[in-house]
């Protein structure tokens, strides 16, 4: 029997590494793993676009009576829907006719594509962690929109999913921001940077503003600065969660506040992408806080392609989805202006 080609070498390498780049991203992304634990990514069958929808008033026709009262059957609106369209990325594993004829022996060729393929997937994994922190603008609005949109430091400005924060109707819609130095007024403790001494306070005052019930805070994403800040206040008691936790097992060292996982994000900045500020926390409710992906367009390699006016063949591995946000009043982002 022959040897399987080109074409069928690529899509077997990219089929079998199509799990290891989605662990890889997991292993590599504190945020997405956290997410991912936390029941933060979601796959979608399609649609024009991605809808949450979002409570903004309670039912009106709750009614204390007696006897025989009349009780209220008014309509009254309480939810509407954020809108979110679907962002694309995609990366290509690029291969010339010299190349494939000086590699054309089976080993030669494995080698040269598996070179390719991990260097697309490195690629990948700095960008999707940059869009995962974005605020949605680079390349004209077509990256997702990240932690920076959704979570911003300026809740009353800007439109997001469709609902314009700065309008007094979509007040609904806006996170909370506290801002350590400025944000200073009652009951808010703020007035100074923060520090080992001031980061529990501060903390404390953002969870206790995004609780609502049992509805709370699930993952905190520091900033390094913040995150050693935390370290310092907690060494007494410090401790990780659960050797059975995944994202322990992927190699992440978690601290425990309040029962809340505390990730560091950060570190070395390779590629010059961007890295959560360091003196920065997010507070995430990931009940509301998504990364919707659509089911067929996970990191999915799509067929060989031929190019039409060079001697090259290409492999395209594509991704789709956006993040979303249903209750941005129960998600923080704590910063030192």
């Amino acid at each position: 029997m022959a040897e399987p080609g080109l074409s069928e070498y690529v899509t077997m390498m990219q089929r079998r590494r199509q799990g290891v780049l989605r662990d890889n991203i997991s292993n590599n992304n504190p945020l997405y793993a956290s997410m991912e634990e936390y029941d933060g990514i979601e796959f979608e069958p399609g649609g024009r676009s991605i809808l949450e929808e979002v409570f903004f008033a309670e039912n009106g026709t709750y009614t204390r009576y007696y006897g025989g009262q009349q009780l209220s059957t008014a309509t009254n609106p309480v939810a509407t829907s954020a809108e979110f369209d679907w962002k694309q990325t995609a990366i290509a594993v690029v291969i010339n006719g010299r190349e494939e004829r000086m590699n054309s022996g089976k080993e030669a060729i494995i080698k040269l594509l598996s070179s390719r393929v991990k260097a697309a997937e490195y690629t990948l994994e700095n960008n999707y962690q940059a869009d995962m922190l974005s605020d949605g603008t680079s390349d004209a609005g077509l990256q997702i929109g990240g932690l920076k949109l959704l979570v911003s430091k300026t809740p009353t400005s800007g439109t997001v999913g469709g609902l314009d924060r700065s309008s007094a109707a979509a007040a609904f819609y806006r996170n909370v921001k506290f801002d350590t130095v400025n944000d200073s007024t009652a009951p808010a403790p703020g007035g100074a940077a923060t520090s080992a001494a001031t980061i529990r306070p501060y903390l404390d005052y953002c969870i206790n503003q995004t609780t609502r019930n049992q509805d709370r805070i699930k993952i905190l994403y520091q900033g390094q600065t913040h995150y050693q800040y935390l370290e310092t206040a907690l060494q007494a008691m410090q401790r990780v969660v659960s050797e059975n936790s995944k994202t322990v097992k992927a190699g992440y060292e978690q601290l425990i506040y309040k029962g809340i996982p505390v990730f560091m994000g950060g570190g070395v900045n390779f590629g010059g992408q961007t890295q959560i500020a360091t003196d920065l926390t997010y507070g995430l409710n990931t009940r509301f806080l998504k990364m919707r992906v659509h089911k067929d367009a996970n990191f999915e390699p799509l067929p060989e392609v031929h190019s039409i006016n060079q001697d090259a063949k290409v492999k395209l591995m594509i991704w789709m989805g956006n993040m979303t946000c249903s209750a941005p009043k129960l998600q923080f982002v704590m910063f030192d202006s």
